[in-house]
């Protein structure tokens, strides 16, 4: 019995340091990758916000008819303001906008702009102002490369994360 406890104590003595071994090689590497996913979507979800306020706040501005008299100063101003809000943020190489107007919201069903796109509109047309944004990954697409299931899923493994926003408004009589 006491040979027993004696060489139960040694076999422990020699298993001692297995726990902190196993933590590194198999679960450490795997909150490491969680934490980088974390802060990937963190930042992905910061430049949405910046983009979307953005949007909202520059297409607010336009719909007053701000700006100057001729529709390429409207423009200008439009372009001006939301680039001067999402500069913080997102790169201006990698920003693209579109704005189309509409006689009424109806004729956003039909399909049937009013002077084509880069359109800010007349006093009460429907405009749609849109905003596309390739987003760079901090790890450059390797984390979506790690799993083949969010690679499949998403589809995304460029590096970026492409982020496409909408807004509908309608002018204000001017």
């Amino acid at each position: 019995m006491l040979q027993w406890l004696i060489r139960r104590i040694q076999s422990s003595r020699r298993r001692r340091g297995a726990v902190a071994v196993e933590f590194g090689l198999m679960i450490g590497p795997l909150l490491l990758v969680l934490v980088f996913m974390t802060l990937e979507i963190v930042y992905a979800m910061s430049a949405r916000g910046v983009a979307e306020a953005g949007l909202d706040t520059a297409s607010r501005f336009a719909a007053t008819g701000n700006g100057g008299s001729t529709m390429s100063a409207r423009v200008t101003a439009y372009s001006n303001k939301l680039y001067a809000l999402t500069d913080s943020m997102l790169d201006r190489g990698n920003v693209s906008f579109t704005v189309t107007s509409y006689p009424t919201i109806l004729g956003m069903w039909n399909n049937s702009p009013v002077g084509g796109s880069g359109n800010l509109g007349a006093s009460s047309e429907f405009v749609v102002y849109g905003l596309t944004y390739n987003h760079p990954m901090l790890s450059g697409g390797l984390l979506c490369n790690l799993f083949a299931l969010v690679n499949h899923a998403v589809g995304i493994c460029d590096g970026t994360l492409p982020m496409v926003l909408r807004i509908v408004r309608q002018n204000e009589p001017f």
